[in-house]
């Protein structure tokens, strides 16, 4: 039974591993597109229509028992937090595309990885063994030298840059603490819907 344990645990590691690789992968077509869509379009008016086309699927996929379930959730209050600080994180992300190259963009961003882990000991209490601290710290060092600093200078879009990558790991962050509560699409249906309202008005 142990073994067995065991093997169901390397599998959802490896899920999850897979799943977040997938996602990555999504993101960086979306940072592409993003890149290209600043140039004619206002930040405000690319994360409406983003939320509208995300809605649009959740209602596609979920139908009228997901917003059912969504209105009876207990993650509505929290949600709110969370999607606040990943809006101010793509608002800072995508302002920065206006000006740095997406390699540039998307170098600087990995920093994010390493944000998350230090938070996660900070605001979860979670425990980060002695050798993912070091791969942290190799990963920061790795950010380090691919931004060359000399060369890309502290500019307002890099300082935007770290500002997105700090509030996205914040973001994450809360995000380990609703995925335990609520299923993936209520997240995402209310994520967006708060995205909605936020740049409904500007």
């Amino acid at each position: 039974m142990a073994d067995i344990a065991i093997l169901e645990t390397r599998e959802r590691v490896l899920a999850g591993i897979l799943l977040t690789g997938a996602a990555y992968l999504l993101f960086s077509t979306q940072d592409a597109s993003i890149k290209l869509l600043v140039v004619g379009m206002s930040v405000w008016q690319i994360m409406f229509f983003r939320s509208i086309a995300i809605l649009g699927a959740c209602a596609a996929i979920g139908g009228r028992q997901l917003f059912a379930d969504t209105m009876r959730s207990p993650i509505v209050r929290p949600m709110l937090v969370r999607s606040a600080f990943t809006l101010a994180a793509w608002l800072c992300y995508y302002n920065a595309a206006r000006s740095l190259q997406l390699a540039e963009l998307t170098t600087v961003y990995y920093a994010a990885p390493i944000i998350v882990t230090v938070l996660s000991v900070f605001l979860l209490g979670e425990k980060v063994p002695m050798l993912r601290w070091l791969a942290v710290l190799i990963g920061f060092a790795g950010v380090f030298v691919a931004c060359d600093p000399t060369h890309l200078g502290l500019s307002v879009p890099v300082l935007l840059v770290l500002a997105a990558a700090f509030l996205w790991g914040i973001a994450i962050v809360l995000l380990r603490k609703t995925a335990l509560a609520e299923c993936s699409m209520i997240q995402l249906l209310l994520n967006n819907f708060y995205f909605l309202l936020f740049s409904a008005v500007p």
